[in-house]
């Protein structure tokens, strides 16, 4: 009897959902993935304020160099975080895995807040807050995919691009409510320990978010291979010749998630700060607006993806990323970095990101079968998120040396690419049939 190979194609099981998990439960993750990516982001909100305070400033390369690495840490953690809650949550269970991460992170997220900063304790605070900064990462790697995989599993395949815009809502929500709350309370709290009130706050909401995920119920598409899942072992996810496609396909998908972030919010909000002299916090209170428009634009790309296909929309936002990120650039430069110029630019990368993602969510999860689906998942996802944000932000810094404001076109074409021949290559079978 020819032997069945550990990974294929899964395609969504509509007997063992045909009755949804109560929608507080889902409301209950999806909450809890908003609290989870508002403490992670108040570190990346405040990145310039905390940089100086945990770093020593005496000599300007290293400060760089150690900023860099407070930020990248949390992404170089993320493979380690997918191997051991992807494994947590198929192995165990998932709702045991979202438990897990979100306790993780508020934690990590407070001690943050009352941090001892680098004039008090020298280095050791540094060590503490990369440290701090790691436990994040191993944190967002499990929630990110963990939260995903609930709602898929627990909901109507008609739903599911409404829940992916819903599911990305809430990982941008996360940021739009760290920009307001860091916003507040630098403006109106002028005490010279006000950085800390956000990573207070963040934990605390943290804590809430837990609560509300007790009781959560296990999918029943887990419950129904539970059996399997006991034999599970760590090279069948993957060393097995499918999942490791579907594991780069996955990986392809987060470079673009990535690369469009990345021009957003950092390349293209570094411009309001160079050549209009915006301060760090209006240029906050800017970011914050264009998450808002980021999740409009994910309920618009729901409903154009129930209706064509995630496949199609998905790849009519990679093809308006290549022939448009060019004339863009030069229409900034060319009217001498108006505002409003740099604002379209952003609004327009962000939206064909936040289609690209909420299209094609549904279809991630499905690349994977039940069992294994959870790490499979979260290891391509986190390998993307690696070179993406930080292989590609040294990337992009060389590119803008190189070549000026066109190497952020060519960044952003590079880590396009993958992602064109990720959706392009999916199998028949999850083409939305």
């Amino acid at each position: 009897m020819k032997k069945q190979p550990v990974s294929s194609y899964a395609q969504p099981d509509s007997s063992s959902r045909s009755k949804p998990v109560e929608k507080e439960k889902i409301a209950a993750v999806l909450w809890g993935n908003t609290m989870e990516y508002f403490d992670n982001l108040v570190y990346v909100h405040m990145l310039v304020i905390i940089t100086p305070l945990f770093f020593p400033t005496s000599d300007p390369l290293a400060l760089s160099i150690l900023a860099a690495t407070g930020f990248s840490i949390n992404y170089v953690a993320r493979p380690f975080g997918a191997l051991l809650f992807g494994y947590i949550g198929d192995k165990i269970g998932r709702r045991i895995s979202l438990y897990i991460s979100i306790t993780l992170m508020f934690l990590a997220t407070g001690f943050i807040g009352v941090l001892p900063t680098y004039a008090q304790t020298g280095i050791y605070a540094s060590a503490g807050l990369l440290i701090l900064r790691f436990l994040q990462g191993l944190s967002c790697s499990g929630e990110a995919s963990g939260a995903l995989i609930y709602v898929m599993e627990s909901i109507p395949k008609k739903k599911r691009y409404f829940y992916s815009a819903l599911y990305n809502a809430t990982i941008t929500g996360g940021g739009v409510i760290a920009a307001f709350v860091i916003t507040f309370s630098l403006s109106f709290l002028n005490e010279e320990s006000a950085w800390r009130y956000p990573f207070q706050i963040a934990a605390f909401v943290g804590c809430l978010g837990l609560l509300m995920r007790y009781n959560l119920a296990e999918t029943k598409e887990f419950k129904a291979q539970k059996e399997k899942s006991k034999a599970l072992k760590l090279r069948q996810v993957l060393l097995e010749k499918e999942n490791l496609k579907s594991i780069f396909r996955v990986g392809s998908f987060s470079l673009f998630d990535a690369a469009t972030f990345w021009m957003t919010y950092v390349f293209l909000t570094g411009l309001l700060s160079k050549h209009l002299g915006l301060g760090s916090q209006y240029v906050v209170l800017h970011n914050g607006a264009v998450m808002i428009f980021e999740i409009m634009m994910g309920f618009i790309a729901a409903k154009l993806s129930l209706r064509l296909g995630g496949v199609k929309i998905a790849l009519r936002s990679v093809y308006l990323i290549i022939v448009s990120i060019i004339p863009l650039l030069l229409f900034i430069e060319f009217i001498n970095y108006a505002y409003f110029s740099i604002l379209l630019t952003q609004m327009f990368i962000i939206a064909c990101g936040s289609t690209f993602c909420v299209s094609t969510d549904p279809l991630r999860a499905y690349l994977f079968p039940v069992v294994g689906r959870f790490m499979g998942l979260a290891f391509g996802v986190s390998l993307g998120r690696v070179i993406g944000y930080v292989i590609g932000g040294y990337l992009l810094i060389a590119f803008n040396h190189l070549f000026g404001q066109m190497g952020g076109a060519i960044y952003l074409l590079i880590f396009t690419l993958p992602a064109l021949w990720a959706v392009k290559t999916l199998i028949p079978s999850l083409n939305d049939n």
